[in-house]
């Protein structure tokens, strides 16, 4: 009887797998009319020395997905100097600086393939507050030391079609604070971001984003943010909503070079102050102008982003009408 081991042959298969560079640090400008230029910086490394952690260091340092069991977790150190400012047509309400220091943990639950639960707490600690405006009575709220949350669910089923999107974005966030010493201990705010993307053809598309924000014994500022040509100081409330309307068109496509995009938008808000009477100057705007998007073949996921805006309807000379943004946005 003949040996069943006898036909039995024995292969080694050797596999080598060689990282990518995935160490990649960055310099650039930026400028905004809000800010002026500054000189930012980011490092991106993936595959922190071979422990499948992905790390970042921005205007913060970041390890973005660290992995434990079957769940993903990433934590976040940011520290900055920032300065908050709140003016409307006839003064200027708030205006102080003061450095921060957060550490936020969160998580990702995958409910569906589209949607997405996070959760992430956090600790932050202010200090070193500083008055700018005239009278400089420290008459604003100060928050030395707080512990909040932050959670969001997520709906995005949104496709990149070359560079233009196609789909639906829905997000809707709730944050919660608790300040150990400030005037106001429990405040938060909620947030609902719908957006909707349309590709005609392969030239042109339309985007179209509405927000909701509420704030809970809160009053927001920097509102100005969610409007192109609107200085971002110059809006600020309890409540708002915002429309944002676009119409990508390519103008220019250099194959394996660059596709410039001009995209027109127009924007609208309304906003309501605590304890003050609706103003049209102040609380109704009215923004609109193009940007310019260039994005580069041999380099896609860098995107340069240059926007020109109006404010349509202040009617204050002396209050500033026009922003200006030039950016670079990194996807990967």
């Amino acid at each position: 009887m003949e040996s069943p081991r006898r036909n039995l042959h024995i292969y080694r298969l050797n596999i080598y797998l060689e990282d990518a560079w995935t160490f990649i640090p960055l310099v650039y400008p930026k400028y905004d009319t809000n800010t002026n230029l500054t000189l930012e910086s980011k490092i991106i490394y993936s595959n922190l020395f071979g422990t499948l952690v992905d790390f970042r260091m921005d205007s913060y340092i970041e390890i973005a997905s660290a992995h434990w069991g079957k769940r993903s977790y990433s934590f976040q150190w940011i520290q900055k100097h920032d300065r908050l400012t709140k003016s409307n047509t006839n003064k200027t309400v708030e205006d102080y600086t003061y450095n921060e220091t957060l550490f936020l943990f969160g998580t990702d639950f995958k409910l569906t393939d589209y949607w997405t639960y996070t959760a992430a707490p956090g600790l932050s600690f202010n200090y070193l507050y500083k008055d700018l405006t005239e009278d400089a009575e420290n008459n604003f709220d100060k928050d030395p030391f707080a512990f909040g949350i932050k959670q969001n669910l997520i709906y995005n089923p949104v496709n990149w079609i070359g560079n233009f999107r196609e789909g639906l974005f829905c997000d809707l966030s709730l944050q919660l604070r608790f300040s150990f010493f400030a005037d106001t201990r429990l405040k938060g705010m909620s947030y609902i971001e719908t957006a909707w993307y349309h590709i005609y053809n392969d030239r042109i598309a339309s985007n179209l984003r509405s927000i909701i924000i509420t704030g809970f014994r809160k009053e927001i500022a920097n509102l100005g943010s969610y409007m192109r040509g609107v200085p971002d100081q110059n809006l600020y409330g309890e409540r708002a909503f915002f429309l944002n309307s676009s119409f990508p068109l390519k103008a220019l496509d250099m194959n394996n070079l660059v596709e410039l995009q001009i995209s027109p938008f127009m924007d609208w808000g309304l906003t309501e102050r605590k304890d003050e009477p609706f103003s049209n100057d102040q609380d109704f705007r009215l923004s609109s102008g193009f940007s310019m998007l260039f994005f580069f073949d041999k380099l896609t996921s860098i995107q340069i982003r240059t926007s020109f805006g109006w404010d349509l309807l202040t009617s204050n000379s002396e209050e500033e009408s026009f922003e200006f943004l030039l950016s670079t946005s990194l996807f990967y």
